[in-house]
């Protein structure tokens, strides 16, 4: 259980309902890689359940920096993550890097607002869902801007993500919107 719906199943019941795990885990699934990390978004009307005993928080090293990643503005001029917490989910011997992030909209608005194209995957109660517009980078080797609020971040946000599917073709990609 690398990286599958299966999994992603296992870290949702443990999250509020409406809760959808989203972005590059998404992504690295369907080219057949393993995830960094598993980003869970939650709206933070939500009431949350207690994490079981293999749900251990990780306390960022420096927060102001991790804090500073998630640095985003909404259409309206407002962050929408208010927190991101850290865990290291153990399952069957095996940890898994869970991001619980804490939102002040509703998670699919957000998931709306990500940055760039290789960014558009989305797992919830109505399965797996993932853009055109990811496969069609893939297909031209076409990073598109989704968001020019922050670009130096979301250009090197889509250079690492880039390195991981298509490492021996990194320097064929363009960027497009940028």
């Amino acid at each position: 259980m690398n990286n599958s719906p299966m999994l992603w199943q296992e870290f949702l019941k443990y999250m509020p309902k409406g809760s959808l795990l989203a972005g590059g885990a998404v992504v690295d699934f369907v080219f057949g890689h393993l995830a960094k990390d598993f980003d869970i978004f939650v709206n933070k009307n939500a009431v949350m359940a207690e994490l079981p005993g293999n749900w251990k928080y990780v306390p960022p090293v420096d927060m102001v920096a991790h804090l500073a990643e998630y640095d985003i503005e909404a259409k309206d001029g407002t962050n929408p993550i208010l927190a991101v917490e850290d865990f290291d989910v153990d399952l069957a011997g095996t940890i898994y890097r869970v991001q619980r992030i804490t939102l002040n909209c509703d998670p699919i608005d957000h998931i709306k607002s990500f940055d760039h194209s290789l960014t558009l995957g989305v797992f919830g109660p109505s399965g797996l869902k993932v853009s055109g517009k990811v496969f069609k980078s893939m297909q031209t080797k076409t990073v598109e801007l989704l968001n020019n609020k922050r670009p130096e971040k979301s250009m090197l946000r889509a250079q690492r993500k880039i390195i991981k599917l298509d490492p021996e073709e990194q320097n064929m990609w363009a960027f497009k919107g940028w």
